[in-house]
This record gives C-alpha cells, structure tokens and sequence, in this order.
C-alpha cells in the first residue's frame, strides 16, 4: 500500500513550555521557522503531496496560526475532539478523517520531532505500516525514550518500559484502516498513547516493519532543555543536516 498523505499530531496541551516559556511549543521558533513547520516541510519534501495537522479545540488558533509562517502549506487542519484523552486518540480521529478524505496509508509525525526529509522517505519508501526505529541514537535521552520490541510471532510492542532494540523515532507510516478495529476506540481510565494503538494493532494481526536510521540526524524537543540542545548544543548537528537537506 503506497503512502498518500502525511499526518502531523499537534494537539498536545504543551504546559511545560507555555508554563516555563510563555509560548506553546508548536509555536516555538527554530532559526526563523516555528517548531511545527519542521515535521510538516521534512515530509513534502519527501513527496509527500497532502498534510494534514491534527489540532485541538484548545490550540487551534496557535495551530492555524503557525501554519501561516510554514514555508509549505497543509491541506487542511484535523480537530481531535479527545485530545485530552492522549495522542493515542488524536491519531485514531486524524486516520479517521483522513481515511474520508480518500487516504489510505499515511506517513504519521509527531509535531515535536525534527529530521529530514531523508529519514521521511526512507519510511515512505518502505510502504505502509513501517515503523521509524533508531538502534543507536545519539540526540536524545534514551532513558525518557518510547522503546520498541519485535518479537517473533508476537509482532511489535511500543513502551517507555519496553526492553528492545531500538527507539521510536516519531515518524512511522500506518494504514488509515487500523483507526477502527477497536483498540482504543472508548475512552479508558487514562490517556492513551500512539504507542498504545500500534501494540494494540500488532496484537489483532496488523505486521509492522522496522526501518531503522542507526544513528541518523532526529531529535525530540520535549522540553526547553531540549529546544536548547537544538539550538546551540549536539542537537544542532540535527539542525543543520535538516537545513541542509532543505535547501534553504
């Protein structure tokens, strides 16, 4: 199955940054673009021709807002109703509204997560319900990492408690298909998590494929400590070899 969209998950609450900081951290600029145009130009350079945003009813106007100083355009803003039951939901709604807008597989990135457009197309490449793995990163806290299991005849799991291989990258592609078979479909005693649903779905038969960067150019920005890494620490080898790739 060919991936045919891109979906970025941008309704997180962002109280660290909007507490420490006083800006929400989609918002939060990195050499002269805005955190969230990062994930969003990394995968139309990529190829990817339509993507999608999903917001909240509670950040939509800084979501929107963003976007304008994106240098590519999205095709259209998704507004995740359960945003603050976790990302788990958010993703199942943005496949959901995707899926009616004729897509079928699509390349799915955190909002927070810079890397580029390399890293994206070797996903893209790979087809549809791949998983972004990293065996040796370098950029991030491996410790506060979602780790990732493939096991034989058990399919993948996704955790923070996860004994693995690798880490989780924050960009995998996923059939728009898996946002209803019910895995997280009511909401549970908590939030629940992306890495949630793709355990779930390994479980109920779904066969995810590894592709592993082994070290490559990602990073999270979870905290301001992080954005500062980026900025003026290791992590701005990330930056620059994004802005490389970019072209401008």
């Amino acid at each position: 199955m060919v991936v045919d969209a891109g979906l970025v998950l941008a309704a997180g609450f962002s109280r660290r940054f909007r507490g420490l900081l006083g800006v929400h951290k989609v918002a939060a600029g990195v050499r002269g673009y805005p955190l969230l145009c990062y994930p969003v130009t990394s995968l139309a350079l990529a190829g990817v021709d339509r993507v999608f945003v999903v917001a909240s009813q509670f950040n939509l106007n800084v979501v929107e807002l963003v976007l304008g100083h994106c240098p590519f355009r999205v095709s259209g803003v998704l507004i995740s109703s359960l945003s603050t039951l976790g990302n788990g939901f958010s993703l199942v709604e943005g496949l959901r509204e995707a899926g009616l807008r004729g897509s079928r597989c699509l390349a799915v990135s955190m909002a927070d997560h810079v890397y580029p457009p390399s890293i994206a197309r070797r996903l893209i490449e790979a087809g549809c319900n791949t998983l972004g793995v990293d065996s040796r990163p370098r950029y991030i806290e491996v410790g506060e990492a979602t780790h990732v299991s493939l096991e034989p005849g058990a399919g993948v799991r996704l955790g923070k408690d996860v004994e693995g291989c690798c880490v989780d990258i924050g960009i995998h592609t996923i059939e728009a298909g898996i946002a209803s078979i019910g895995c997280i479909d009511l909401p549970p005693r908590g939030e629940a998590s992306v890495s949630q649903l793709i355990t779930c779905a390994a479980r109920k038969g779904y066969t995810f494929k590894l592709v592993d960067v082994d070290g490559g150019p990602w990073m999270e920005v979870d905290s301001p400590e992080d954005l500062e890494r980026l900025l003026q620490g290791d992590g701005l080898e990330v930056l620059e070899a994004v802005r490389s790739e970019w072209g401008f």
